[in-house]
Protein backbone atom coordinates (compact mmCIF):
# COMPACT_ATOMS: atom_id res chain seq x y z
CA UNK A 1 0.00 0.00 0.00
CA UNK A 2 1.39 3.38 -1.40
CA UNK A 3 1.48 6.56 1.23
CA UNK A 4 -0.19 9.15 0.51
CA UNK A 5 2.09 12.23 0.33
CA UNK A 6 2.09 15.74 2.38
CA UNK A 7 4.22 17.68 0.01
CA UNK A 8 5.98 20.47 1.30
CA UNK A 9 7.42 23.31 -0.74
CA UNK A 10 10.12 25.43 0.14
CA UNK A 11 11.45 28.52 -2.36
CA UNK A 12 14.06 30.60 -1.35
CA UNK A 13 15.34 34.15 -2.75
CA UNK A 14 18.69 34.22 -2.01
CA UNK A 15 20.91 37.72 -1.29
CA UNK A 16 23.20 36.71 -4.17
CA UNK A 17 22.26 38.16 -7.55
CA UNK A 18 24.16 34.98 -9.39
CA UNK A 19 22.30 32.46 -7.35
CA UNK A 20 18.72 34.01 -7.29
CA UNK A 21 16.81 31.25 -5.79
CA UNK A 22 16.75 27.76 -4.30
CA UNK A 23 14.26 24.96 -3.92
CA UNK A 24 13.31 22.20 -1.42
CA UNK A 25 10.53 19.77 -1.88
CA UNK A 26 9.32 17.84 0.96
CA UNK A 27 7.01 15.09 1.82
CA UNK A 28 6.07 14.95 5.65
CA UNK A 29 4.69 11.75 4.86
CA UNK A 30 8.54 10.74 5.16
CA UNK A 31 9.47 12.32 7.79
CA UNK A 32 10.24 9.94 11.33
CA UNK A 33 10.29 10.93 15.09
CA UNK A 34 11.88 8.65 17.49
CA UNK A 35 11.28 8.90 21.06
CA UNK A 36 13.62 7.55 24.02
CA UNK A 37 11.94 7.79 27.89
CA UNK A 38 8.17 8.66 26.11
CA UNK A 39 4.68 7.09 27.43
CA UNK A 40 2.42 8.99 25.07
CA UNK A 41 1.61 12.64 25.30
CA UNK A 42 -1.87 13.22 23.58
CA UNK A 43 -0.20 15.97 21.61
CA UNK A 44 -2.94 18.21 19.88
CA UNK A 45 -2.89 18.96 16.53
CA UNK A 46 -1.90 22.60 16.69
CA UNK A 47 1.51 21.37 18.81
CA UNK A 48 1.88 18.93 16.70
CA UNK A 49 1.82 21.35 13.39
CA UNK A 50 4.01 23.34 15.30
CA UNK A 51 6.65 20.71 15.57
CA UNK A 52 6.36 19.89 11.99
CA UNK A 53 6.54 23.73 10.62
CA UNK A 54 9.62 23.76 13.18
CA UNK A 55 11.46 20.28 11.79
CA UNK A 56 10.60 21.77 8.13
CA UNK A 57 12.36 24.50 8.92
CA UNK A 58 15.37 23.13 10.06
CA UNK A 59 15.56 20.90 7.01
CA UNK A 60 16.07 23.94 5.23
CA UNK A 61 18.40 25.31 7.65
CA UNK A 62 20.61 21.61 7.57
CA UNK A 63 20.53 21.74 3.33
CA UNK A 64 22.03 25.37 2.92
CA UNK A 65 26.01 25.96 2.23
CA UNK A 66 28.01 26.07 5.10
CA UNK A 67 27.55 29.22 7.16
CA UNK A 68 31.26 30.11 6.51
CA UNK A 69 30.51 30.99 2.88
CA UNK A 70 28.65 34.24 1.67
CA UNK A 71 25.44 32.53 0.01
CA UNK A 72 22.36 33.78 2.52
CA UNK A 73 18.22 33.79 2.57
CA UNK A 74 16.97 36.71 2.37
CA UNK A 75 13.60 35.55 2.07
CA UNK A 76 11.76 32.31 2.31
CA UNK A 77 8.39 30.51 1.31
CA UNK A 78 7.16 27.60 2.81
CA UNK A 79 3.62 25.62 1.59
CA UNK A 80 2.37 22.84 3.47
CA UNK A 81 -0.06 21.06 4.76
CA UNK A 82 -1.72 21.40 8.27
CA UNK A 83 -4.10 19.40 10.66
CA UNK A 84 -5.50 22.87 11.69
CA UNK A 85 -4.57 25.15 9.33
CA UNK A 86 -7.63 27.74 10.50
CA UNK A 87 -5.35 28.09 13.39
CA UNK A 88 -2.94 29.69 12.03
CA UNK A 89 -4.44 33.16 12.39
CA UNK A 90 -2.42 36.08 10.22
CA UNK A 91 -1.61 36.93 14.60
CA UNK A 92 -0.15 33.57 14.54
CA UNK A 93 1.76 33.59 11.30
CA UNK A 94 3.13 37.28 11.99
CA UNK A 95 4.52 35.92 15.33
CA UNK A 96 6.13 33.64 13.76
CA UNK A 97 7.66 35.59 10.63
CA UNK A 98 8.82 37.72 13.56
CA UNK A 99 10.45 34.95 15.28
CA UNK A 100 12.27 33.30 12.32
CA UNK A 101 13.68 36.74 11.06
CA UNK A 102 15.39 37.57 14.77
CA UNK A 103 16.85 34.19 14.52
CA UNK A 104 18.17 33.77 10.54
CA UNK A 105 17.55 37.33 9.34
CA UNK A 106 15.28 36.62 6.24
CA UNK A 107 11.87 37.31 5.97
CA UNK A 108 9.56 34.10 5.91
CA UNK A 109 6.50 33.80 4.48
CA UNK A 110 3.93 30.66 4.80
CA UNK A 111 0.90 29.55 3.33
CA UNK A 112 -0.91 26.73 5.23
CA UNK A 113 -3.39 24.03 3.45
CA UNK A 114 -5.62 21.46 4.42
CA UNK A 115 -3.65 18.18 4.88
CA UNK A 116 -5.45 14.88 3.54
CA UNK A 117 -3.79 12.36 5.19
CA UNK A 118 -4.70 11.41 8.86
CA UNK A 119 -1.47 10.52 10.43
CA UNK A 120 1.97 10.94 10.50
CA UNK A 121 4.87 9.84 12.26
CA UNK A 122 4.48 12.89 14.42
CA UNK A 123 0.89 11.81 15.50
CA UNK A 124 1.62 7.75 16.24
CA UNK A 125 5.11 9.32 18.64
CA UNK A 126 3.72 12.26 20.16
CA UNK A 127 -0.38 12.45 19.58
CA UNK A 128 -1.43 9.24 21.80
CA UNK A 129 -4.50 9.39 23.43
CA UNK A 130 -4.36 12.09 26.69
CA UNK A 131 -3.61 10.29 30.12
CA UNK A 132 -6.72 10.24 32.44
CA UNK A 133 -6.42 12.65 34.95
CA UNK A 134 -5.42 11.01 38.47
CA UNK A 135 -7.95 11.73 41.94
CA UNK A 136 -5.10 13.26 44.34
CA UNK A 137 -1.79 14.83 44.39
CA UNK A 138 -0.65 11.35 45.56
CA UNK A 139 -1.91 9.36 42.53
CA UNK A 140 -0.66 11.72 40.15
CA UNK A 141 1.32 11.05 37.22
CA UNK A 142 5.02 13.05 36.56
CA UNK A 143 3.18 14.23 33.98
CA UNK A 144 0.63 16.25 36.19
CA UNK A 145 3.00 17.46 38.27
CA UNK A 146 5.52 18.60 36.34
CA UNK A 147 5.87 22.51 36.65
CA UNK A 148 9.17 23.44 34.12
CA UNK A 149 9.92 21.34 31.21
CA UNK A 150 13.79 22.37 30.61
CA UNK A 151 15.66 21.65 27.23
CA UNK A 152 18.82 19.91 27.92
CA UNK A 153 21.21 19.85 24.95
CA UNK A 154 23.86 17.75 27.34
CA UNK A 155 26.59 21.14 26.76
CA UNK A 156 27.91 23.11 29.55
CA UNK A 157 25.06 25.00 30.20
CA UNK A 158 21.98 23.27 30.05
CA UNK A 159 23.98 20.97 32.18
CA UNK A 160 24.64 23.67 34.51
CA UNK A 161 21.05 24.98 34.59
CA UNK A 162 20.73 21.61 36.17
CA UNK A 163 22.66 22.70 38.94
CA UNK A 164 19.83 25.07 39.93
CA UNK A 165 16.67 22.68 39.93
CA UNK A 166 18.15 19.70 41.88
CA UNK A 167 16.05 20.69 43.99
CA UNK A 168 13.03 20.52 42.12
CA UNK A 169 14.30 17.59 39.90
CA UNK A 170 11.13 15.28 40.50
CA UNK A 171 8.86 18.40 39.08
CA UNK A 172 11.61 19.15 35.84
CA UNK A 173 10.96 17.25 32.66
CA UNK A 174 14.25 17.26 30.44
CA UNK A 175 13.42 17.64 26.64
CA UNK A 176 16.56 16.73 24.88
CA UNK A 177 16.54 16.16 20.80
CA UNK A 178 19.80 14.19 19.79
CA UNK A 179 21.98 13.20 17.35
CA UNK A 180 25.04 11.42 18.52
CA UNK A 181 25.54 11.63 22.60
CA UNK A 182 22.01 10.32 23.51
CA UNK A 183 24.08 8.27 26.08
CA UNK A 184 26.21 11.07 27.48
CA UNK A 185 22.46 13.22 27.68
CA UNK A 186 21.41 10.44 29.37
CA UNK A 187 24.72 9.73 31.66
CA UNK A 188 24.77 13.68 32.89
CA UNK A 189 21.27 13.96 34.03
CA UNK A 190 21.58 10.40 36.17
CA UNK A 191 24.58 11.64 37.34
CA UNK A 192 22.70 15.37 38.37
CA UNK A 193 19.40 13.43 39.87
CA UNK A 194 16.96 13.95 37.00
CA UNK A 195 14.60 10.94 36.19
CA UNK A 196 12.40 12.33 33.84
CA UNK A 197 14.11 13.07 30.47
CA UNK A 198 12.52 12.22 27.45
CA UNK A 199 14.80 12.23 24.26
CA UNK A 200 13.48 12.94 20.62
CA UNK A 201 15.30 12.49 17.21
CA UNK A 202 14.06 12.66 13.73
CA UNK A 203 15.12 11.62 9.96
CA UNK A 204 13.70 12.70 6.83
CA UNK A 205 14.12 9.98 4.33
CA UNK A 206 14.73 12.97 1.18
CA UNK A 207 15.79 12.57 -2.85
CA UNK A 208 19.09 12.22 -3.67
CA UNK A 209 18.61 15.13 -5.93
CA UNK A 210 17.71 17.78 -3.05
CA UNK A 211 20.95 20.24 -1.97
CA UNK A 212 23.57 18.31 0.11
CA UNK A 213 23.62 18.88 3.78
CA UNK A 214 26.35 21.77 4.55
CA UNK A 215 24.08 24.05 7.61
CA UNK A 216 23.77 27.39 9.04
CA UNK A 217 22.18 26.24 11.94
CA UNK A 218 20.39 29.20 12.45
CA UNK A 219 17.22 27.81 13.20
CA UNK A 220 18.02 24.89 15.05
CA UNK A 221 16.60 25.94 18.62
CA UNK A 222 13.53 26.81 17.07
CA UNK A 223 13.20 23.01 16.74
CA UNK A 224 14.04 22.32 20.39
CA UNK A 225 11.83 24.61 21.86
CA UNK A 226 8.56 23.13 20.04
CA UNK A 227 9.55 20.46 21.35
CA UNK A 228 9.28 21.85 24.57
CA UNK A 229 6.37 23.98 24.30
CA UNK A 230 4.27 20.85 23.09
CA UNK A 231 5.48 18.79 26.17
CA UNK A 232 4.98 21.80 28.13
CA UNK A 233 0.85 21.73 26.73
CA UNK A 234 0.52 18.45 27.58
CA UNK A 235 1.85 18.40 30.86
CA UNK A 236 0.36 21.76 31.96
CA UNK A 237 3.87 23.01 32.78
CA UNK A 238 4.00 26.78 33.60
CA UNK A 239 7.63 27.48 32.08
CA UNK A 240 9.98 26.55 29.62
CA UNK A 241 13.36 27.25 30.51
CA UNK A 242 16.50 27.59 27.81
CA UNK A 243 19.80 27.53 29.46
CA UNK A 244 22.19 29.55 28.29
CA UNK A 245 24.73 32.22 28.78
CA UNK A 246 24.18 35.95 28.36
CA UNK A 247 27.07 36.94 25.45
CA UNK A 248 26.26 33.63 23.35
CA UNK A 249 21.93 34.63 24.08
CA UNK A 250 22.51 38.53 23.24
CA UNK A 251 24.56 37.48 20.22
CA UNK A 252 26.97 40.58 20.12
CA UNK A 253 29.36 39.81 17.01
CA UNK A 254 33.18 40.43 18.04
CA UNK A 255 33.57 41.69 14.10
CA UNK A 256 31.46 42.18 11.47
CA UNK A 257 32.07 39.23 9.73
CA UNK A 258 30.71 37.02 12.31
CA UNK A 259 26.82 35.38 12.34
CA UNK A 260 26.43 34.58 15.87
CA UNK A 261 23.46 31.67 16.55
CA UNK A 262 20.00 33.87 18.67
CA UNK A 263 19.28 30.14 19.74
CA UNK A 264 18.27 31.64 22.88
CA UNK A 265 17.95 35.62 22.49
CA UNK A 266 15.21 37.28 24.34
CA UNK A 267 13.01 38.74 21.50
CA UNK A 268 12.80 34.64 20.36
CA UNK A 269 11.06 33.81 23.31
CA UNK A 270 8.70 37.21 23.39
CA UNK A 271 7.71 35.46 20.09
CA UNK A 272 7.52 32.14 20.94
CA UNK A 273 5.38 32.91 24.10
CA UNK A 274 3.19 34.80 22.34
CA UNK A 275 2.73 32.28 19.74
CA UNK A 276 2.30 29.31 21.82
CA UNK A 277 -0.90 31.90 23.51
CA UNK A 278 -2.14 32.61 20.39
CA UNK A 279 -2.18 28.18 19.44
CA UNK A 280 -3.46 27.39 22.87
CA UNK A 281 -5.21 30.10 24.64
CA UNK A 282 -2.63 29.41 27.25
CA UNK A 283 0.26 31.56 29.03
CA UNK A 284 3.59 30.21 29.26
CA UNK A 285 6.50 31.73 30.62
CA UNK A 286 9.64 31.55 28.13
CA UNK A 287 12.72 32.19 29.54
CA UNK A 288 16.81 32.20 30.18
CA UNK A 289 17.75 32.26 33.97
CA UNK A 290 21.18 32.66 32.59
CA UNK A 291 20.86 35.73 30.67
CA UNK A 292 22.75 37.61 32.89
CA UNK A 293 25.42 34.96 33.48
CA UNK A 294 29.09 34.53 31.41
CA UNK A 295 29.64 31.07 31.32
CA UNK A 296 31.98 30.91 33.50
CA UNK A 297 29.39 32.66 35.98
CA UNK A 298 27.32 29.43 35.36
CA UNK A 299 30.36 27.09 35.49
CA UNK A 300 30.71 27.89 39.09
CA UNK A 301 26.96 27.20 39.93
CA UNK A 302 27.51 23.79 38.81
CA UNK A 303 30.98 23.47 40.34
CA UNK A 304 28.94 24.60 43.89
CA UNK A 305 26.34 21.80 43.42
CA UNK A 306 29.21 19.15 42.88
CA UNK A 307 31.72 16.92 44.38
CA UNK A 308 35.32 17.75 42.92
CA UNK A 309 35.08 14.59 41.29
CA UNK A 310 31.60 14.20 40.48
CA UNK A 311 31.90 17.47 38.77
CA UNK A 312 34.70 16.74 36.59
CA UNK A 313 32.90 13.72 35.49
CA UNK A 314 30.04 15.87 34.56
CA UNK A 315 31.95 18.07 32.42
CA UNK A 316 34.05 15.70 30.68
CA UNK A 317 30.77 14.32 29.24
CA UNK A 318 29.31 17.73 28.19
CA UNK A 319 30.33 18.27 24.22
CA UNK A 320 30.50 21.63 22.76
CA UNK A 321 33.43 21.81 19.86
CA UNK A 322 31.95 22.66 16.55
CA UNK A 323 34.48 20.13 14.94
CA UNK A 324 34.15 17.56 17.41
CA UNK A 325 33.14 14.81 14.75
CA UNK A 326 35.48 16.35 12.12
CA UNK A 327 39.28 15.71 11.87
CA UNK A 328 40.14 19.54 10.77
CA UNK A 329 40.97 22.18 13.43
CA UNK A 330 38.51 24.79 12.06
CA UNK A 331 39.49 24.49 8.32
CA UNK A 332 43.06 25.37 9.02
CA UNK A 333 45.83 22.45 7.94
CA UNK A 334 46.44 20.68 11.47
CA UNK A 335 44.66 17.63 11.50
CA UNK A 336 42.93 16.24 15.07
CA UNK A 337 41.51 12.96 16.01
CA UNK A 338 37.60 12.44 15.12
CA UNK A 339 35.65 13.00 18.32
CA UNK A 340 38.74 15.15 20.06
CA UNK A 341 37.46 19.26 21.11
CA UNK A 342 39.70 21.15 18.38
CA UNK A 343 40.10 24.06 20.89
CA UNK A 344 40.13 26.57 18.12
CA UNK A 345 36.58 27.41 17.58
CA UNK A 346 34.40 30.16 19.61
CA UNK A 347 32.43 27.43 21.70
CA UNK A 348 35.78 25.66 22.48
CA UNK A 349 37.41 29.26 23.18
CA UNK A 350 34.52 30.05 25.52
CA UNK A 351 34.37 27.00 27.08
CA UNK A 352 37.59 26.67 28.49
CA UNK A 353 37.24 30.62 29.63
CA UNK A 354 35.06 29.53 31.82
CA UNK A 355 36.79 26.23 33.37
CA UNK A 356 40.31 26.89 32.82
CA UNK A 357 42.22 24.47 33.48
CA UNK A 358 39.67 21.87 35.05
CA UNK A 359 38.28 21.64 31.08
CA UNK A 360 39.08 18.47 28.73
CA UNK A 361 42.12 17.87 26.80
CA UNK A 362 41.82 19.56 23.16
CA UNK A 363 43.97 19.81 19.48
CA UNK A 364 45.40 23.35 20.60
CA UNK A 365 45.30 25.01 23.64
CA UNK A 366 45.88 29.02 23.41
CA UNK A 367 46.53 29.36 27.26
CA UNK A 368 50.44 28.14 27.17
CA UNK A 369 50.99 28.78 23.37
CA UNK A 370 53.28 24.92 23.35
CA UNK A 371 50.72 23.10 20.98
CA UNK A 372 50.94 22.04 17.60
CA UNK A 373 48.18 24.53 15.06
CA UNK A 374 48.75 27.90 17.07
CA UNK A 375 50.80 29.71 14.31
CA UNK A 376 48.33 29.01 11.64
CA UNK A 377 46.34 31.89 10.90
CA UNK A 378 42.94 30.33 10.31
CA UNK A 379 43.12 28.22 13.46
CA UNK A 380 44.19 31.67 14.82
CA UNK A 381 41.02 33.58 13.43
CA UNK A 382 38.17 32.93 16.45
CA UNK A 383 41.01 33.75 18.65
CA UNK A 384 42.34 37.26 17.72
CA UNK A 385 39.55 37.85 17.08
CA UNK A 386 37.57 37.31 20.22
CA UNK A 387 40.98 38.82 22.01
CA UNK A 388 40.76 42.06 19.93
CA UNK A 389 37.47 42.45 21.12
CA UNK A 390 37.52 41.20 24.95
CA UNK A 391 40.83 44.38 25.15
CA UNK A 392 38.34 46.52 23.44
CA UNK A 393 35.30 45.97 26.32
CA UNK A 394 37.90 47.07 29.06
CA UNK A 395 39.43 49.67 27.66
CA UNK A 396 38.31 52.35 29.79
CA UNK A 397 38.06 54.66 27.09
CA UNK A 398 34.91 52.24 26.02
CA UNK A 399 31.59 52.91 27.95
CA UNK A 400 27.92 51.60 26.99
CA UNK A 401 27.06 54.59 24.47
CA UNK A 402 29.89 53.04 22.29
CA UNK A 403 28.71 49.33 23.50
CA UNK A 404 25.01 50.29 22.50
CA UNK A 405 27.07 51.52 19.19
CA UNK A 406 27.54 48.06 18.10
CA UNK A 407 24.87 45.90 19.22
CA UNK A 408 22.80 44.06 16.90
CA UNK A 409 19.35 45.75 15.93
CA UNK A 410 17.47 43.10 17.42
CA UNK A 411 19.37 42.86 20.79
CA UNK A 412 18.97 46.59 20.88
CA UNK A 413 15.50 45.95 20.82
CA UNK A 414 15.68 43.64 23.38
CA UNK A 415 17.38 46.05 26.08
CA UNK A 416 15.06 48.68 25.16
CA UNK A 417 12.34 50.13 27.80
CA UNK A 418 10.63 47.16 29.32
CA UNK A 419 13.07 44.24 29.09
CA UNK A 420 14.71 41.34 30.75
CA UNK A 421 17.82 43.65 30.72
CA UNK A 422 18.98 47.04 30.31
CA UNK A 423 21.93 48.18 28.36
CA UNK A 424 24.04 48.86 31.29
CA UNK A 425 23.93 45.50 33.04
CA UNK A 426 24.47 44.06 29.28
CA UNK A 427 27.54 45.73 28.87
CA UNK A 428 28.32 44.79 32.51
CA UNK A 429 27.82 41.42 31.59
CA UNK A 430 30.01 41.59 28.16
CA UNK A 431 32.86 43.43 30.69
CA UNK A 432 33.03 40.43 32.86
CA UNK A 433 32.76 37.42 30.01
CA UNK A 434 36.40 39.93 28.63
CA UNK A 435 37.60 39.38 32.50
CA UNK A 436 37.24 35.58 31.80
CA UNK A 437 38.78 35.92 28.36
CA UNK A 438 42.03 37.68 29.96
CA UNK A 439 42.31 35.92 32.95
CA UNK A 440 42.64 32.71 31.09
CA UNK A 441 44.34 34.20 27.59
CA UNK A 442 46.47 36.94 28.51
Amino acid sequence: MTRRKLPVDIAATMRLPRDPQKTLKLDLATLTWSAHGLDGTGAGPALLDLLEIARTVHEFDRRQPKRTTGVRAKQVHVTMPLRRPARWTSAAKSELSALLRVQGNAEWIFDFTKRTAETTSADLVFGKGRPKKATSKKKASGRESIENVMLFSGGLDSTSGLATLMEQADRTLLVAYYARNRVKQESIAKEMGFGRLIQIGSSWNISEAAPRVGGQFMYRSFLFLALALLFADTTRAKSVLQFENGPLALALEPLDLYRITRHAHPLVHQHLASLFKILTRRAINVRNPFLNRTKGEAVELLRSRLAKEQFKNVIAQTETCWYLSSKTIVAGRPRKRNGEPCGACVPCLVRRAALGADDTTSAVDFTNGSRRGLRDPVVRVHYESYSAFAERLLDESFDVYDFMEIVPAATRIALGNGGEMTPTEAFALYRRFAEEWTRTYA
